[in-house]
């Protein structure tokens, strides 16, 4: 079976969002859920100091999530 390719790619750069990340990530998910329309989620990590690497390793292990670190 073959993976519908998405029809949006929200692409969101982040630096040091740790704690905003997650409940940005999950409102976007449940408002594109509700529309029915394939898509995927990239985060640009800018170099955070913080914890924001790790959410978005965590989390890329659910699709539609995906993250680059530019740095």
């Amino acid at each position: 079976m073959n993976a519908i390719p998405p029809t949006i790619s929200i692409i969101l750069p982040a630096h040091n969002e740790q704690f905003n990340i997650p409940p940005l990530i999950k409102a976007i998910t449940t408002e594109m859920l509700a529309c029915d329309v394939p898509y995927e989620i990239i985060v640009i990590d800018d170099g955070s100091s913080d914890d924001t690497w790790a959410i978005l390793s965590q989390m890329e292990h659910n699709p539609p999530y995906n993250s680059t670190d530019s740095s």
